[in-house]
C-alpha cells in the first residue's frame, strides 16, 4: 500500500509545492492497472469493490509523475502482479527517467532469488 501512496505524493507534490521530489523508489505497487480486465488483462480479486479503489491505481496517477522511477516486481506476486506493475511502468510518460526490476521467484515481499530483468529509459526531455 505504500508503493501507491508514494506515488500519489510524487504525482502530486509537484503541483502543490511547486518543488518536484528527487526520486519515486517503490516496491510492488498495490492497486496497478485495476480495471485491466475490461481490457482483457489479468482480473483482480474482488472486482466488486475495484472501480471504486480504481481512483488510487497508481497507473492512474503515472503520467503526472515527473520525477526519476525506480520500482520493483515479483515475477510471482498474486497480490501486486507484474502485469498491472508494466501497466504503470508504461503510463509513467513524463518523468526524468524510470527503471522497472523484475525478481524472478519473488512472491509479495519475499523471495528464495533468482534472476533479475531490468527495463530502463532515460528521460527523452
Amino acid at each position: 500500500m505504500g508503493g501507491m501512496q508514494a506515488t500519489a505524493v510524487a504525482a502530486l507534490t509537484k503541483n502543490i509545492t511547486g518543488k518536484d521530489i528527487s526520486l519515486l523508489n517503490i516496491d510492488y505497487p498495490w492497486l496497478c492497472d485495476t480495471q485491466g480486465a475490461t481490457y482483457g488483462r489479468r482480473n483482480r480479486t474482488w472486482p466488486s469493490k475495484l472501480l471504486e479503489m480504481s481512483k488510487y491505481d497508481p497507473a492512474n496517477f503515472a503520467h503526472m509523475v515527473t520525477c526519476k522511477a525506480k520500482i520493483f516486481s515479483g515475477l510471482g506476486d498474486n497480490v501486486c502482479p507484474a502485469s498491472g506493475i508494466m501497466i504503470f511502468y508504461n503510463n509513467l510518460t513524463n518523468t526524468a527517467g524510470k527503471e522497472l526490476v523484475f525478481r524472478q521467484n519473488f512472491a509479495h515481499g519475499s523471495g528464495n532469488g533468482g534472476s533479475q530483468y531490468v527495463l530502463s529509459q532515460t528521460a527523452s526531455k
